[in-house]
């Protein structure tokens, strides 16, 4: 397996599971779901 595929795997498992965390525990883990969606805009200009 290719590794652009397995990271966005494992960055779309991420965010699922931090938005799962932010309902559910506390909503202070919503920053953890902005952190993720900057790395993937990060990545979208630097491939």
């Amino acid at each position: 397996m290719k590794l652009n595929p397995m990271l966005r795997l494992i960055t779309g498992l991420m965010l699922l599971l931090s938005l799962s965390l932010s309902y559910y525990v506390d909503a202070n883990w919503g920053w953890f779901s902005a952190f993720i969606a900057v790395n993937l805009i990060q990545s979208a200009f630097t491939n």
